[in-house]
């Protein structure tokens, strides 16, 4: 071995401490010095990850992702790139959820930006039995919508069994693929199920102060095989014009109403039926002989321009004068 001089070995000493400290230094300065583009994520700097995907995967029952937020701030915040969802989250075991939120205000705000957008501020879809959104409260209201402009909540059409197969929950809502809105008001399998609205079924009665809306004893009698359009929007004063516009108001489809014949002449019957409908083989008032007046209470669906007919049948020589007074209507 050949001698070196002491400032040689001195030198070296010192060139190696000064690289073993860069190295050092480097490995503690990093992850704070800048953006990275690629490879390992850094902390506390803005990581772009261009196309490539992050993925996270937990074996254990656990959370595979835990945020948690000690002061004011979102626990996460994410934003979509406007073709696709800002998060989508897959459960796939048995039990449990793709989103679990907890706050002390809001578990989850959920926006879309945007005057024009068509997108949703959130969207749950559930591929089991277990409910495609769960909400919950101890002291509040479990689940709010609200919307500035359009509807805040859309119930979409059931595609399958009416009701729904399987074991029901009293207080679920549902609309069948008839556009029939239910709700189960007795849990069980399938449980008991009221309807709440439906195209072709009448909805809550508001009943009104009677008030008629035609009298033919101004002109002629209703004689067998002739019918009569009468319009039940507006009531009528006796001398015939229009006492209150809009007694029945747009979008009712039924009225609750009273028909009165009078100076009746033969043997015959009233039917009120639906504006468009022509004829019928039922009857709502009905007339043995000439000289009575006799009334009927009852219900009648309107057509869509809020009339209904009357149809005079009986005897070759059946007539009558009638009044038609309006009680209530369905919407």
């Amino acid at each position: 071995m050949v001698d070196q001089p002491e400032e040689s070995r001195s030198d070296r000493r010192g060139f190696v401490a000064a690289v073993a400290a860069t190295v050092v230094g480097a490995v503690v300065a990093a992850p704070g010095a800048a953006e990275a583009a690629s490879g390992a994520m850094q902390f506390g700097a803005n990581n772009d990850a261009d196309d490539a995907v992050t993925g996270l995967t937990n074996a254990s029952t656990g959370a595979t992702l835990t945020l948690d937020n000690t002061s004011d701030g979102p626990g996460l915040k994410v934003y979509g790139g406007g073709a696709d969802w800002a998060i989508t989250a897959t459960n796939r075991g048995l039990v449990g959820a793709g989103i679990a939120a907890e706050a002390p205000k809001y578990g989850m705000l959920a926006i879309v930006e945007g005057l024009d957008s068509t997108g949703y501020a959130l969207r749950a879809r559930s591929q089991g039995v277990a409910p495609g959104v769960l909400a919950s409260s101890e002291f509040g209201v479990g689940l709010r919508a609200h919307s500035g402009k359009q509807a805040p909540l859309i119930i979409e059409p059931l595609q399958g069994d009416t009701p729904p197969s399987g074991l029901a929950e009293a207080g679920t809502l549902y609309m069948d693929h008839f556009g029939r809105l239910m709700v189960c008001v007795v849990g069980g399998n399938p449980g008991a199920w009221r309807i709440l609205a439906a195209p072709a079924s009448a909805g809550t009665w508001f009943p009104i102060t009677p008030a008629r809306v035609h009298d033919t004893r101004g002109g002629n009698k209703l004689s067998n095989g002739q019918s009569k359009v009468v319009f039940v929007g507006d009531s009528i004063t006796p001398a015939g014009t229009v006492d209150v516009s809009g007694l029945v108001p747009i979008g009712a489809i039924a009225v609750s109403f009273n028909l009165t014949v009078v100076q009746t002449v033969g043997a015959g019957n009233l039917a009120v039926v639906p504006g468009d409908v022509t004829s019928t083989n039922t009857s709502t008032v009905n007339w043995t002989s000439g000289g009575h007046t006799v009334a009927n209470a009852s219900l009648c669906k309107l057509d869509s321009e809020r009339q209904a007919r009357v149809i005079c049948k009986g005897s070759a020589t059946g007539a009558a004068h009638f009044a038609l007074d309006i009680t209530g209507y369905y919407m």
